[in-house]
């Protein structure tokens, strides 16, 4: 009985990870970046934001830089889930190989877009800070049960 409930978990997280990957195939396979359309809508808001307040340093590139940390935190989230966990950093290595590969393909590829070795670096944080988090919940887990899973 106590094998099953790995064995779901596990299942659980490789559905997870397969869906949060088609959507990010979606996004970065796109032909052209998906924020096209929403460029001059983005502009008016950071405009409208700051008038208000907002610093003027918080402009598209930020909100684009931010972006590209968000998109891998949720896969280097589900990656280090599933890997031991003294082997979380893997997640890591291989978001980053990932995020190569695709900004890779992108600028080989993809005439609309061109691939950029500040996204890798924006996207590997993403990961890091994913796998990161994750590696310390279940370390935290792992104490309070005064034993460390690996």
């Amino acid at each position: 009985m106590g094998s099953r409930k790995p064995r779901w978990r596990h299942v659980v997280l490789l559905a997870a990870a397969v869906v949060v990957l088609a959507g990010m195939g979606a996004v970065l396979l796109w032909p052209v970046p998906v924020d096209r359309e929403l460029y001059g809508t983005v502009l008016r808001l950071l405009r409208r934001l700051q008038a208000h307040g907002l610093p003027g340093w918080v402009d598209y590139r930020a909100v684009e830089a931010l972006a590209n940390v968000l998109l891998y935190i949720p896969l280097g989230m589900l990656a280090a889930a599933l890997l031991p966990l003294r082997r979380w950093w893997l997640a890591v290595l291989m978001c980053a190989a990932l995020t190569t590969g695709v900004e890779g393909f992108q600028d080989l590829y993809l005439s609309g877009r061109q691939g950029d070795a500040r996204d890798v670096l924006l996207n590997s944080c993403g990961a890091l800070l994913g796998a990161g988090a994750v590696a310390a919940v279940r370390l935290l887990a792992s104490r309070r049960r005064g034993v460390i899973r690996r």
